[in-house]
């Protein structure tokens, strides 16, 4: 959007999200909430191996996590993973 030749940038936000709710998502819903402001996302951070996910029942496999993480990247949304 422009007011008078200045482009309008809402304020940034950021948010927490699971990295099942971004496999859910698709490229352009995480790329429309870029453009609305959101800027990060913090994302709980367990293991990124795929007997430790299992063994507490995350039901997301590291390859699921590695493919959410690049969705949010392409839209420009910055991951901070927070472990648990």
């Amino acid at each position: 959007m422009r007011y008078e030749g200045i482009v309008y940038r809402p304020p940034s936000e950021a948010s927490y999200a699971t990295r099942r709710s971004l496999l859910l998502k698709s490229q352009e819903d995480l790329e429309l909430l870029h453009f609305s402001g959101l800027e990060m996302l913090y994302l709980g951070l367990e293991s990124g191996c795929d007997t430790v996910l299992s063994y507490m029942r995350k039901r997301v496999t590291a390859a699921e996590i590695t493919k959410a993480e690049q969705k949010a990247k392409q839209a420009m949304i910055h991951i901070r993973d927070k472990f648990q």
